[in-house]
Order: C-alpha cells, then structure tokens, then sequence
C-alpha cells in the first residue's frame, strides 16, 4: 500500500478486501462528478459578482448636498465630535484606516535643509515634509549673516506657501516669517486663514476624522473591493464627492468652504476644499497625490495604476449630474479649460 502526503495517511481494512476495479471506477467518477458541481458553483458566483466601481445611493457621512445647513453651528461654537473606530488599520486588506494620523499620510521624512537658496524647490518640499511629518507648524532657517532682507524674505514665504498647497489636506495656507537680518536666522510659521489656536487643531482632527469614516464605510458596504485598481477606487470618491457636496458660490475667504472640514461638516465647498478633501480620501488608500493651481483655481493631481493624471473634483460636481470629463485629464486637457 502506498502512502505519503499526496495519498493521505495509511490505514488498516479489518475484515474488508480492498476495493475492485468497478468500485474504484465508481468512486472515480463520482469525485469528478463533485469537481464539476463546484467548478459550476464558482462559475455562477463569478457572473452574479457587483459589476463595476458604481457608487449607487451613498449617503454623506456628514452634510449631504441640498442640506439646510443654518441648523449647524460654526466651529469655534461647537468642538468636532470624535468617530470612535475600533478595527485595526490593515493596509494591504483596507479594512480600516482608524488611527491613522495626517502626520502619517506625509510619510517619515529624515531630509531637513537648514541652508538652501530661496527658490530651491526641493529643499523647500523636503523641509515641509519633514515639518509635517512631526506635526509641526515651523521651520527654522539660518541662511547666514545679511543673506535676507525683506524683499528675499518676501519670496522665501511665498515659495514656501505654493509649496504647502501641495499638501492642501493638511489644512494650511497661509505662512508668516520672521528674520534676523545680522544672523540670517528665519522662522516660518504656518497656519490657515479660516481656523486658528485650537480651532485649527479641531478642523484637522475633525476632517481626517470624517474622511476614515468614510474609507472605512465604502470598505464594509462593499462599495470599494480588493480587486478594484487606483483608478477605480480613485472614480469611487470623485463620485461621491460630486454627489453629496454643494458648490459654496457665496463663500467669503474666511469660510469654512476652503477647508476639507467645511466639506464634511457642512456639505459645501469651494475649489481648494474639494481638492483638500479629494486628497486626503486618496492618500487614505495609498494613493500618491498633489496639487495644480492656476487662475485662482487648484485641482488634484495623482499617480493611477502608473499614471499621472489630473482630476478636478469641483468641475465634476454639476449639481444635477456628476461630469466625469474632468477625470483623469492629462494636464494638457486640464490646461485647455483656461
């Protein structure tokens, strides 16, 4: 008799002849008989599979478009409630994103450069990765005696500034500095035109709080899978961004609409808050992103299965219909718009 793992193990037939050739033909054909059934089984559960990234009937986790938002108090009046999520982040299962950090989504950054030439645009993204990364909101230079002034001072912030909206998500857009011109010692400060002090603090927590309830709801419903690609789950939530948030067209400088928090909280938006709350979903999955600005506007641009594409989540938001042209524009078809 023979055994081993292909066999299984030996056993002894006490009383019992060992199995004639019609018996073994009869148990041949019934395995294959069983293979079969279960190879139809598979077939059938494949064909009646959910087809395509569709997002039907989803429901904003806070604010939806149309929404009376007069019942809802401003933040400095009200603190951002906390989503209390009990599911361990799994990356490579995308079960959940609870207890990431926006600290996190910048990724660990070693590179800080505390000498660099005032349009050095690298050294300019290293150190604002390297500051964010931290959770921290200053970058300390010493550029060397009588290297600043006033006027380079003045170009210095604004690199700095269109550096930070690259990182839009984060909630930043505004940056002051101050100098010693005799030491060349610098101090940015970075902070945001809409939230201040621990306002600032609660719009954060608050935005990424929302955007990991909201990964982590598509998740459970099914509405985002594992065998979808980054342009799927990329259509996903340009999708439901169209669908369950309103154009802010009477949004003051100061409004919440500039923020990825106001889009969550209040259902409405502007330019810079679509795009912050689009980049924030995106880099929840992984998803590398950055920002395009041109003629007081800003969209998002992602890296796709391998491709750098730009999509406008404002533009696809036409009220009464989502308008998927401006998904996964090239830049020339991006820049044609203009």
């Amino acid at each position: 008799m023979r055994c081993g793992p292909l066999y299984g193990p030996c056993r002894l037939h006490e009383g019992r002849r060992p199995p004639g050739q019609r018996e073994r033909r009869r148990t041949a054909i019934k395995r294959l008989t069983s293979i079969l059934c279960l190879v139809l089984l598979l077939g059938a559960l494949w064909l009646a599979r959910p087809a395509g990234p569709e997002v039907p009937g989803l429901a904003a986790p806070v604010g939806a478009k149309n929404q009376d938002l007069t019942a809802i108090d401003p933040l400095h009046r009200r603190e951002a409630v906390p989503l209390h999520l009990s599911i361990t982040w799994e990356r490579g299962a995308k079960l959940s994103a609870a207890g990431l950090t926006l600290a996190d989504l910048v990724g660990e950054s070693d590179v800080f450069h505390d000498r660099h030439a005032l349009n050095d645009l690298q050294a300019i993204d290293d150190n604002l990765r390297w500051m964010l990364s931290r959770s921290e909101t200053t970058i300390s230079l010493s550029l060397g005696p009588n290297a600043i002034d006033s006027a380079s001072a003045e170009t210095l912030m604004q690199n700095y500034l269109d550096g930070i909206r690259h990182y839009i998500e984060q909630g930043y857009n505004a940056v002051s500095c101050s100098y010693r011109a005799s030491t060349g010692m610098v101090t940015l400060s970075f902070s945001s035109g809409v939230y201040s002090g621990s306002n600032l603090t609660a719009a954060r927590t608050g935005a990424m709080n929302a955007a990991i309830e909201l990964h982590d709801r598509l998740w459970r419903e099914g509405t985002l899978r594992a065998t979808m690609d980054q342009s799927d789950i990329a259509w996903v939530y340009y999708t439901w961004l169209a669908k369950n948030c309103a154009y802010d067209s009477k949004a003051a400088a100061s409004s919440p609409s500039h923020t990825a928090y106001g889009l969550f909280q209040f259902g409405q938006a502007v330019c810079d808050g679509y795009t912050a709350a689009y980049n924030l979903l995106l880099k929840l999955e992984g998803i590398p992103c950055t920002t395009y600005s041109v003629n007081d506007h800003i969209w998002t641009v992602a890296e796709l299965d391998g491709r750098t594409v730009h999509s406008d989540a404002t533009w696809g938001d036409q009220g009464s219909y989502v308008a998927y042209q401006y998904f996964g524009m090239t830049e020339a078809k991006a820049l044609s718009r203009f």
